[in-house]
């Protein structure tokens, strides 16, 4: 995986992030050129969004494949892989490589993205340093995940995937690839950008977050839980107990991506579940 997480693939993942914003572009140009079907295409790059942003990302890549925090079913997980691909982040295995390590090392010089150690826009906008990884120094994080098969193919065949879902975009309309695939994978970008740097900076703290000295600012933050659809903002509840499938520890803190969990996709609680508060990420 050397090879592939520090070659190509990386150069490739990295300027993706950078310039996936510009895609908003062509959307908006578009839109102006066909006013009365631009509102349908835009709510279709919505609810594409939820299901890549909630479905794909936070349940997949995140809860399910960063930190074990269920099982599903072989469907199941198909169907995670299927929506989570094309939110262009990555692979599931550098995604989740990089994430556990974010939890490891909150807000110490070795974060992948802290707006505390790197500059904040640097974050923001996915600009070096902030995101590095160095493969061969942090070969602990791939612990569950390089042995399976499905992590080092959708891995290793990451971007001829991604050209797969392109392709048959494509052939449907462009104006299809564009709204179905981009724009929404766009919104993610935007999604996140917010969610790494507002919820390490304002919020309300349920809980201490202290390892090895450090003070990790991990907080919840209600803007970014509703830009999210109801998933990713209770945010110092999630590093407190990041093997937990849930995230909210207060009635009034609806977490919707665990009632989705519960209701369509959970089969045992993961490995990390039975680790409990005290695991490194």
């Amino acid at each position: 995986m050397r090879t592939a997480l520090e070659g190509s693939y990386d150069f490739l993942t990295r300027w993706l992030m950078i310039l996936k914003p510009l895609l908003f572009i062509p959307a908006v140009i578009w839109s102006l050129d066909h006013p009365q079907e631009s509102f349908g295409m835009w709510m279709w790059a919505l609810g594409i969004n939820f299901m890549m942003i909630v479905v794909g990302l936070d349940i997949g890549l995140h809860r399910h494949d960063s930190h074990v925090a269920f099982k599903t079913t072989t469907l199941g997980r198909i169907f995670l892989l299927f929506w989570g691909l094309p939110t262009l982040v990555g692979s599931p295995l550098h995604w989740s490589v990089v994430h556990r390590k974010h939890h490891a090392e909150c807000e110490t010089d070795e974060d992948p993205h802290s707006p505390h150690q790197d500059k904040w826009w640097h974050v923001f906008l996915f600009l070096p340093p902030a995101y590095r990884f160095d493969v061969q120094a942090n070969k602990k994080y791939f612990r569950g995940l390089i042995g399976d098969p499905i992590y080092r193919i959708t891995h290793l065949y990451y971007y001829p995937i991604v050209a797969l879902y392109v392709a048959v975009l494509w052939w449907v309309g462009w104006e299809w690839l564009l709204f179905c695939m981009l724009v929404p994978a766009a919104i993610v970008n935007v999604q996140f950008a917010c969610l790494n740097v507002v919820c390490h900076m304002w919020g309300y703290k349920n809980y201490p977050l202290t390892r090895g000295g450090h003070v990790c600012e991990a907080r919840n933050n209600w803007f970014i839980h509703l830009v999210t659809f109801f998933s990713f903002g209770m945010h110092n509840n999630h590093h407190w107990d990041p093997g937990n499938h849930r995230c909210s520890v207060k009635e009034s803190e609806f977490d919707f991506a665990a009632w989705i969990i519960e209701t369509f996709f959970l089969t045992e609680v993961g490995e990390g579940a039975t680790l409990g508060k005290e695991r490194e990420w």
